[in-house]
């Protein structure tokens, strides 16, 4: 499992989404040439994208200044979040996450874990967890047991 991740800090703000989304696709085009796929034409599977003609598969997400594509052989759903002070109590009790550890980084877990699995479309064999680049919490689900993780950054100009 690869997960492939561009910092967009000097990126003008001025339209988020379109940042966000280009680099996502940006880290998709760059992904397709590491894993030697010829045609990175992508199609809308049940609201997902997909390449067209290669199996593999991936999950975009973003937060704050980092875009991350996670790439695996099987169905795969990736979230991002920056980590920031929040009533994190009140959302969770909102949102009915249930808290391994009541705590931010606890709560963060839960909502990414959560996020997740939602992109994956379907219950989770495995959800893995981890704090990345010191304030986000990155989770990923898969269909399988998920055995290594390997990041990459990629260098990305806006």
């Amino acid at each position: 499992m690869d997960i492939f991740y561009v910092y967009i800090d000097d990126c003008e703000l001025k339209d988020k989404y379109n940042i966000h989304h280009t680099a996502g696709r940006y880290i998709v085009e760059c992904a397709a040439k590491i894993y030697g796929i010829k045609n990175s034409e992508l199609i809308i599977v049940n609201n997902k994208p997909k390449f067209e003609f290669a199996d593999i598969q991936f999950s975009i997400s973003h937060s704050k200044n980092i875009a991350a594509v996670c790439f695996d052989e099987n169905p795969v759903g990736l979230d991002i979040e920056y980590i920031k002070n929040r009533d994190y109590k009140a959302v969770a009790k909102r949102m009915s996450l249930l808290l391994e550890n009541d705590s931010l980084e606890g709560f963060y877990k839960a909502w990414t874990a959560y996020e997740a699995e939602y992109k994956l479309g379907v219950k989770a064999y495995a959800v893995k967890s981890q704090r990345f680049e010191d304030n986000y919490m990155i989770s990923i689900a898969s269909t399988k047991e998920i055995k290594s993780i390997k990041f990459d950054r990629l260098e990305y100009s806006c």
